[in-house]
């Protein structure tokens, strides 16, 4: 009676066992003998394998394992690890019966029998495979994340929210002279110059939550101060939770450098640029002086030689008239030279003033062709004069459109070669807007000094075997009239081939009194 009751305690202890290791389903437990026959599997082993207690018990445990593995005698190994220390606990490859593979954590202990011998081992395994997934995942994180710190053109900071060092990138390193093992530890205000300004910066970022472009002194090791310019942020955990300060931080001292070399040079620049406008009203004033100065007795000589040759009572021999003639003509030559000075000088001090009245188009154009009949003649140009129909009249100072148009053109006529033509334009562009456009055969400028023609007294045409004669004033006043009246001025040339000069003018000349606009078909004024 003794013993049957013994056997049913031994049979319920077991029952209780067997249950027990059943219920364990995340763990896998596996007995087997001394050679690795498994003898227990529990419920825990099938679902991590998928062997069925059946399937696998009486198989050996190295079915779990890959074959290369077995070959290379790791599981003998493993085995005899236990078996000489009592326990054996690793990470190692494990294999289902899908063929599948997986990481396990095993604890493999040597199994003994009631005097303490070995009789078996028991393995206790886990699939861990997302524990892996998840510790890979969490190291590819912080290796992105210190390659996106290391690969900043800033140095980049990280402090706790009172202001310790916990992290630092290389280019930070070069900032401060300083290794990481040396930085991390210290507090930020160790390396700011004052402290305070450290402190100061740290409040900013705690109660606002970051701080954009604040400059502060940070001192190396070796006592050099550098400037420098900090970006800062606080770093959240989840919404609520601050664990830490992020800062760019880039050395300014060279562009704070030459922002301040700059600055200097900029008033610099300032006081000479004022000193230039002076000197260009000075030049201006003078200009205007000495020409109003010489045109007084230039009147004069102009007006005694054309009396003296257009008087009855006084005939003139054929060597006096040529005489009065060249001094006529050279007074007249002078008179508009000295003109062109007066103009640019007015146009330059702000003194010119425009005159716009309606004038009809045509007539205005006609006359400035007629006044060149002579210089064409001797040159045997023929000259084409062509406005559309639909421009009648425009509101414009007509003096300084017809100084325009006659500058442009006795330069097409002086630049021409015998038997030239020269072609005067003149075309709507769009409602309220002309062109006139002067185009001849001449000997055409080059590309490259396109851009001098319209400089004062600059002459292509320079030296001492000079052919054309002239200031170089002409298209510098015809540029500066035609801005003044509110249009534009182009050039398009090729050597050998000929000049196009192209004026874009409004039809009323903006401030224009009221009631001046011209009226199709009535001329007035």
């Amino acid at each position: 009676m003794t013993e049957l009751a013994h056997d049913r305690s031994a049979e319920r202890r077991a029952a209780f066992l067997t249950s027990i290791l059943d219920a364990s389903t995340e763990y896998s437990i596996v007995a087997t003998d001394l050679d690795g026959t498994i003898v227990l599997w529990n419920e825990g082993a099938h679902r991590i394998y998928g062997f069925a207690a059946d399937a696998a018990l009486g198989q050996n445990l190295r079915v779990l394992h890959r074959p290369e593995d077995v070959r290379a005698g790791l599981i003998d190994e493993i085995f005899r690890s236990a078996r000489a220390l009592g326990q054996w606990e690793g990470v190692v490859t494990r294999v289902r019966q899908d063929g599948q593979t997986f990481a396990a954590r095993i604890v493999l202990s040597v199994r003994r029998d009631a005097d303490g011998k070995s009789i078996g081992f028991v393995s206790i395994s886990k699939d861990i495979s997302e524990e892996v997934w998840l510790e890979q995942r969490l190291k590819d994180s912080e290796a992105y994340n210190r390659g996106l710190i290391e690969s900043a053109t800033d140095g980049i900071l990280i402090t706790s929210l009172d202001g310790e060092i916990t992290d630092v990138n290389k280019e930070m390193e070069g900032i401060c002279q300083m290794s990481r093992e040396e930085l991390v530890g210290r507090r930020f205000a160790d390396l700011i110059v004052p402290a305070s300004a450290a402190h100061e910066m740290m409040q900013r970022i705690l109660a606002i939550g970051r701080v954009q472009d604040l400059e502060v002194r940070l001192r190396q090791p070796s006592g050099i101060v550098l400037d420098v310019s900090c970006n800062a942020t606080i770093f959240h955990r989840g919404r609520e939770q601050r664990t830490s300060i992020i800062a760019a931080v880039r050395d300014v001292s060279e562009s704070k450098r030459l922002r301040e070399q700059l600055e200097i040079r900029n008033r610099e620049l300032e006081v000479q640029n004022e000193r230039v406008q002076q000197a260009n009203r000075l030049k201006s004033e003078f200009l205007a002086s000495m020409s109003h100065e010489l045109r007084t007795p230039l009147n004069s000589i102009i007006g005694f030689s054309d009396f003296l040759l257009t008087a009855d009572d006084h005939p003139l021999d054929a060597e006096q008239r040529e005489y009065l003639t060249d001094i006529l003509n050279s007074g007249n030559h002078l008179l508009s030279l000295i003109n062109d000075v007066l103009d640019l000088a007015k146009v330059e001090s702000g003194k010119l003033d425009l005159h716009p009245v309606p004038f009809v188009l045509r007539d205005a154009v006609d006359e400035v062709a007629s006044s060149l009949r002579p210089q064409r003649a001797e040159h045997d140009l023929t000259l084409t004069v062509e406005v559309a129909p639909e421009i009648d009249r425009v509101v414009l100072d007509v003096v300084r459109f017809k100084q325009i148009l006659y500058n442009l053109l006795s330069n097409a006529v002086k630049f021409t070669p015998r038997a030239g033509r020269v072609d005067v334009g003149v075309a709507p562009a769009g409602e309220s807007r002309f062109v006139v456009t002067v185009q001849d055969t001449g000997i055409g400028i080059e590309e490259k000094d396109l851009g001098r023609i319209f400089r004062e007294f600059e002459q292509l045409d320079s030296g001492t075997a000079r052919r054309y004669s002239g200031t170089g004033l002409g298209l510098p006043v015809t540029q500066k009239l035609v801005t003044l009246m509110g249009g534009s001025v182009d050039v398009e040339s090729r050597v050998g081939v000929g000049s196009t000069f192209t004026v874009t003018l409004p039809l009323v000349r903006p401030g224009a009194p009221t009631g001046t606009a011209p009226v199709p078909g009535k001329v007035t004024g």
